[in-house]
């Protein structure tokens, strides 16, 4: 993948990697018809570093951003305290606010009305939003790209996924994320072969269970590692997911260059996992099929996870029956999103199942592994923190050799693999069918509307073209 210049005409980056000097297009316009400036530019990033807008996450992995200089109407500078080995990283998953919106003193940022009313630059524009019902976005005619060649997106939320396919027969949606069920089974009906194209990628994303290594029984490594090799994910892939999905050992992409090669999925082995249970001081000392420890307390492991069905739901269940094999008592703990978060961010479970979206270059490692910053929000959701991996990753973000930054991730990787903080469970497909109507839809593992030109350079030929 290659970054591209949109908001940005050009840009430089000066010889030490600690300055990037960006020239704006000019004419840009929001869609409330205001020109985007290097003052919404600079705004945009200081309101990161603004306590009162709760963005703690966000400005500790921009702590390296030293200042953010408006050169003139159309040029900004930012200045870094360190050489940066990805400084671009900073500017290609942000977007710009405006700031005419934002800096009021009438609401505060959380409350501002454009949070639900956007006002952007991009090829279309919010004209509608119902709430659970549909999003509608139109053309923007004054697109600085040139205007997109579809009049209009809808986004539907149909219903259960049969109520959603049974509208995709009848031609009422053209794009349809499937279920695996659906895609397995379905998709080779005639009216939906002869009339739809099906995609399917790896998304920029990973599931996984971090445990808390910070308490009995999951601070000891010879039970994480255990339970890796009682999990038997590949089994699982295809039972579940019929191989659709791909077993992750780290949390790095399979397609990236900073992905090790070297690692392999844990085999099934319940054997070893006993032993493993026996070296850490757990056996079954009163023949009722459950280990224990020495003091007779039963292996018993809370796992935390989200009533959202899917992979939330599945896996705690799959996983239950196989820890038990080894005499290790599963607990499932469904909660909804509010308390889920809560019990999450005190610690209150021994497992709890979690995914990421991911970037390209590996600069999220830092978000994920490295202590909190000022905050007591990290997205280090565990706390794990391992001393040789915050050496690679205080150094990562400053080797400008990509051999010694792959390195540097292998060898992280390596750690993450062999000490076992956290079971990785799969990188995700996306499985989706779009009508052949539709040309030139290139998806990415970024998903189909987030890449450029994403779906601004998408058409229908005159002729297949549908009049409402």
């Amino acid at each position: 993948m290659d970054i591209v210049p949109r908001l940005a005409e050009k840009w430089e980056i000066n010889k030490e990697n600690t300055e990037v000097t960006f020239h704006l297009r000019k004419g840009v316009k929001f869609t409330d018809g205001i020109e985007l400036t290097a003052k919404d530019v600079k705004y945009s990033y200081d309101c990161v570093f603004d306590p009162k807008n709760h963005m703690q996450d966000i400005a500790d992995s921009m702590k390296d951003i030293k200042e953010v200089k408006i050169i003139d109407k159309y040029t900004v500078k930012f200045i870094f305290s360190k050489p940066q080995a990805f400084i671009m990283d900073y500017f290609i998953d942000y977007y710009i606010l405006p700031e005419h919106i934002y800096n009021t003193s009438k609401y505060t940022f959380e409350n501002n009305p454009a949070n639900k009313k956007p006002i952007g630059t991009g090829p279309f524009k919010l004209v509608k939003w119902e709430k659970d019902r549909q999003i509608v976005l139109e053309a923007n005619n004054d697109y600085f790209l040139g205007r997109p060649y579809l009049d209009k997106i809808i986004y539907i939320n149909g219903g259960n996924v049969n109520i959603e396919f049974e509208r995709l027969k009848k031609g009422e949606f053209d794009i349809l994320p499937v279920s695996i069920s659906t895609w397995k089974f379905k998709t080779e009906l005639p009216e939906v072969k002869n009339n739809f194209a099906k995609y399917r990628y790896y998304l920029f994303a990973f599931y996984y269970i971090a445990w808390n290594v910070h308490k009995k029984p999951l601070n000891d490594r010879k039970v994480r590692l255990a339970l890796a090799y009682l999990s038997d994910l590949e089994r699982l892939n295809k039972l579940l997911f019929f191989g659709l999905y791909k077993v992750a050992v780290s949390p790095m992409h399979p397609q990236s260059k900073y992905f090790n090669k070297n690692l392999l999925p844990f085999p099934y082995d319940v054997e070893r996992a006993k032993q493993l249970l026996n070296e850490a001081g757990y056996k079954d000392r009163n023949g009722d099929g459950f280990v224990e420890d020495a003091k007779g307390n039963p292996l018993t492991i809370v796992l935390l996870t989200q009533g959202l069905g899917g992979i939330f739901k599945k896996i705690p269940v799959y996983l239950q029956e196989n820890f038990k094999k080894a005499g290790i008592k599963l607990v499932i703990d469904v909660e909804e999103a509010g308390i889920f978060s809560k019990k999450m961010s005190k610690l209150d479970y021994d497992g709890v199942v979690y995914g990421w979206s991911i970037n390209p270059t590996p600069t999220y490692l830092y978000s994920m592994l490295a202590p909190p910053v000022k905050s007591a929000y990290t997205l280090n959701i565990n706390r794990y923190v391992n001393p040789e991996i915050l050496k690679m990753l205080n150094k990562l973000n400053y080797a400008f050799d990509e051999n010694e930054r792959i390195n540097f991730c292998y060898r992280i990787q390596d750690i993450l693999y062999k000490e076992q903080p956290y079971l990785f469970l799969y990188y995700p497909s996306a499985l989706v069918l779009v009508h052949k109507r539709y040309r030139n839809l290139k998806p990415s593992p970024l998903g189909m509307f987030k890449w450029y030109p994403g779906m601004a350079k998408v058409y229908v030929p005159k002729k297949l073209q549908k009049r409402e």
